[in-house]
């Protein structure tokens, strides 16, 4: 027997003073202590799937893939957080408890699904399965150069996990047609696991399909992610509008209160009650070198220690505006109240006319330093839905990676009445300095709407809606702006007095929001993104290029009361 305790992370030790204690006073109860102690560690490690340590995060993944109503879940982690470990232990245990389950295991390639996915497998494997076996069931052959022969394992119960790539998907999409994922449900003893995604850089198709070939077992959907270059259109759509419904203090954030399990939400901003988001934070995995890992990031920025310490996404990975930070950009209007109409404030409309599509519009205010607030847009995402959403459009070419969303149709076609309508409920009383509108709408003759010699601009004016072109720059011209106004000393720890950009949005403004978090001037790929962006633009390139100007009441000359009409 060992004469001392093996040291442990989640198993403490008596003090010196209580072993020299028991040695002096109960030797036997000492080495009977000690070997309880080591025999425990060491059941961890013979049987990692029923005597591992299990920490509280893998029980929060547990606790929720065992409520009939989550179908989908996904785990998003910082670096060495143990997210990996905690999915193939639950895939495992599905394998061994559900006989005859069907599991697919997904990496990005061959050599990803080898060294980064398979070992979690292996090490989860019972040690009496480790012995390779081959009989009329079983098939479990593993090596640590090629993973698991064949590229999948068959246990003893007639469980089977296959490995399979994305690449392998994109190449041929009917590589998983006819599967039924996961196990009947009459057979099965814990959870019924039929799909494990990890690093999910893909779009939606591959997801639509696994979800149907979990459906004809009623199997759930388990994704990982890390989020170290920002998050996937496909992990976007999850997370935007997301509510949270727990938080934990993240002690390299000042003790600031971190996402650890959140609601996704659909377009419309109602609960998606059947998906559930958790974050696994690298500071709460004690087999982590904690200490080393904050050392290492101690003189990051918020946004880095967010996404690489508590798996928190805050941009896109291919997104234009990388400065762009929800943490930082976007504010909360019940906690920063502004009043827009105490002359302390001068606000501007922004204005994107369409044909058949809706309107685009943005309302922001200037004061005297120059800060921007984008307060509002039309139409806002909270009432008519997303304008963008991921997907191929009808208009465009396959390789489309946004289309319209509801917002974008829903609202288009409206009459001047019915604009001027949604626009005074927005306004509310707030005085519009200037209204400026798009000037190859404002000057285009096409877009009249009785005999085709006058322009939308004039038009506007007749019905009472006064409104100046803006100056028509290109993108090379604002794009910079726009980055320009979000800039801040990322180097430094953000502060609202000291360190803080420009321009703020407000989260009412969600589609305005989500533009800035995946816009990534792709062409006709971004279309549907890309009219929010084009208002910010005009915004900022108003007044001949100079900007958004605040006058006080005393410096107007003139004044547009009310709506500006």
């Amino acid at each position: 027997m060992e004469l001392e305790y093996t040291e442990h992370p989640m198993m403490e030790t008596p003090s010196d003073e209580d072993q020299l204690w028991m040695l002096e006073n109960d030797p036997e109860a000492y080495l009977e202590s000690i070997k309880v102690h080591n025999e425990r560690i060491e059941a961890s490690i013979k049987d990692p799937v029923y005597h591992s340590f299990v920490l509280p995060q893998q029980e929060k993944v547990k606790e929720l893939l065992q409520q009939p109503v989550i179908d989908e879940l996904w785990v998003l982690g910082g670096n060495r957080s143990g997210k990996s470990r905690s999915a193939a232990w639950l895939v495992m245990r599905s394998l061994l408890e559900n006989p005859n389950t069907e599991i697919i295991c997904w990496s990005q390639n061959e050599s990803a699904s080898i060294e980064r996915q398979q070992p979690y497998l292996w090490e989860m494997m019972p040690q009496e399965f480790k012995k390779k076996q081959k009989d009329e069931v079983t098939k479990i052959n593993y090596s640590k150069g090629t993973g698991f022969a064949g590229g999948k394992f068959i246990l003893p119960n007639g469980s089977v996990c296959y490995f399979k790539y994305y690449t392998q998907f994109q190449q041929d999409d009917t590589t998983i047609e006819g599967a039924k994922l996961g196990a009947p449900k009459k057979g099965c003893g814990f959870i019924n696991i039929g799909t494990w995604c990890d690093e999910y850089l893909g779009n939606e198709d591959l997801l639509k399909r696994l979800r149907n070939r979990c459906g004809d077992f009623d199997s759930k959907i388990l994704l990982t992610f890390t989020p170290i270059h920002g998050y996937t259109q496909t992990v976007g759509t999850m997370l935007d509008g997301a509510k949270t419904v727990e938080s934990l203090p993240a002690s390299m954030l000042g003790g600031r209160m971190m996402p650890f399990v959140q609601q996704p939400m659909n377009s419309f901003g109602e609960p998606m009650e059947n998906v559930a988001v958790v974050y696994y934070h690298s500071e709460r995995n004690p087999f982590s070198n904690w200490k080393r890992l904050a050392r290492n990031h101690a003189n990051a920025s918020e946004e880095e220690i967010m996404k690489i310490l508590y798996g928190f996404p805050t941009k896109s990975m291919t997104a234009m505006f990388k400065t762009f930070d929800r943490a930082v950009h976007v504010y909360d209007p019940n906690e920063e109240k502004y009043n827009f109409s105490d002359g302390s404030w001068t606000t501007y409309q922004v204005i994107d006319p369409a044909g058949t599509k809706s309107w685009a519009c943005i309302w922001a205010s200037v004061n005297e330093k120059r800060d921007i607030r984008l307060w509002a847009e039309f139409p806002e995402r909270d009432t008519y839905g997303a304008w963008a959403v991921e997907g191929k459009s009808s208009t465009s070419d396959d390789s489309t990676n946004w289309k319209k969303g509801e917002a974008a149709t829903d609202c288009g076609g409206l009459s001047f009445r019915e604009l001027e309508m949604e626009w005074t409920k927005i306004e509310d009383g707030v005085s519009v300095f200037e209204r400026i509108i798009d000037v190859r709408f404002a000057h285009n003759p096409h877009q009249t709407r009785d005999d085709g010699k006058k322009t939308l601009q004039d038009e506007l004016f007749e019905y009472g809606i006064d409104t100046v072109p803006s100056i028509g720059t290109t993108e090379d011209v604002g794009l910079p702006l726009v980055q320009e106004a979000l800039s801040y000393d990322r180097s430094k720890q953000y502060c609202p007095h000291t360190n803080t950009p420009r321009l703020r949005i407000s989260a009412a403004a969600g589609n305005t929001i989500f533009s800035l978090m995946n816009y990534c001037k792709n062409g006709k790929r971004d279309d549907a993104l890309k009219d929010f962006i084009d208002c910010i633009r005009y915004l900022l390139t108003a007044n001949e290029g100079e900007g958004p100007i605040h006058y006080s009441k005393q410096s107007m000359t003139v004044t547009r009361q009310g709506k500006g009409y």
